[in-house]
């Protein structure tokens, strides 16, 4: 038993030049949009990974000073 499977009809379209023209207009802008969105958004990244590495840096050196303070409270009770 063989099935067939009937495909609608493709229809043929038309464009103009000015139609892909003003297609590829709009593909240009919107590119040059996300180019830009883009930049903006890798800035912010940049900014926040230096807060990153400047509070890592903060943390770190707190620890480090409180560690040695705890040292000195503790060598008064040994």
């Amino acid at each position: 038993m063989q099935t067939e499977f009937k495909l609608p009809l493709r229809r043929e379209e038309v464009v103009t030049i000015a139609q892909l023209e003003t297609w590829r207009k709009d593909a240009e802008e919107k590119s040059n949009a996300l180019l830009t969105e883009n930049e903006v958004l890798t800035g912010r990244c940049v900014e926040l990974y230096s807060k990153l590495v400047e509070c890592t840096a903060r943390k770190e050196k707190a620890t480090k000073d409180l560690t040695e303070a705890n040292a000195k409270v503790d060598s008064f009770f040994i």
